[in-house]
């Protein structure tokens, strides 16, 4: 089962998860393919997904967070395909493309020019994401397909979550916590000890900021030039991509 980052007895902090299977994570979200009405850990029931990437960075991360979402999960790789399930995992010798014909999300992440999923293993109403900087599949077969919804890439989502992550670190451990429980109590600190604050106190914070604390901290401006760096290096590659895909 996967762990998140950040643990503490107050649950004052945030996790932060891998960029890119979060990505993805998201898009489903996005796509109404959780079940809302379910309840957290189980809005992916029922659901059969194949991953074909099973690398330290993108597959087995993100196998990890839809089984803890209660999906179904086959893992592929070069060699191998295991079924993952919550808390369960095991090696099966099912064909690929059979797998993929049950499947109602396929995840291609193969960083080759020359891996092509056929289109004929996809059934109709099936989502594909595309997580490879190559395209694994036919788009212009795909798009014969009745009801496919096709995600051609996550990289912008991806970077938007690098963002949300950074933030979340600022948060986690250099910034003061302020907040009210469910009988309008005002709780301050830092983060793992938290500590009621007077009423008179209450009323200030109702109507000005949190002062932060005088510990030495990470500035939040050197937050703030990390997320333009980070914003900037990312046109700047989409705009060099762009150029080198246009033709002479």
């Amino acid at each position: 089962m996967l762990r998140p980052v950040c643990q503490d007895k107050e649950r004052t902090q945030k996790c932060v998860l891998p960029c890119t299977p979060l990505a993805v994570v998201k898009i489903l979200e996005s796509l109404k393919v959780y079940d809302e009405s379910l309840a957290l850990g189980s809005r992916l029931r029922g659901k059969k997904i194949t991953v074909i990437n099973r690398s330290e960075v993108v597959g087995r991360p993100l196998a990890a967070l839809l089984v803890n979402d209660g999906a179904t999960v086959w893992s592929v790789d070069i060699d191998s395909v295991y079924l993952m399930e919550h808390q369960r995992m095991s090696k099966v010798e099912s064909a690929v493309e059979d797998l993929c014909r049950q499947s109602d999300v396929i995840v291609l992440g193969v960083p080759s020019p020359n891996y092509k999923l056929s289109t004929e293993c996809i059934a109709e109403g099936t989502v594909v994401i595309n997580v490879a900087s190559f395209k694994n599949v036919n788009v212009e077969e795909l798009s014969k397909i009745q009801g496919v919804k096709f995600v051609s890439a996550v990289g912008k989502v991806t970077v938007a979550l690098l963002e949300r992550n950074l933030l979340r670190l600022y948060q986690n451990f250099h910034s003061p916590v302020v907040d009210i429980d469910a009988d309008g109590n005002t709780w301050d600190g830092e983060p793992g000890q938290l500590k009621r604050l007077p009423s008179e106190r209450q009323s200030q914070l109702n109507h000005s900021p949190p002062v932060p604390t005088a510990h030495p901290k990470l500035p939040l401006e050197l937050a703030t030039l990390l997320l333009s760096v980070i914003s900037t290096t990312t046109i700047l590659f989409c705009a060099w991509k762009l150029t080198k895909l246009s033709p002479a």
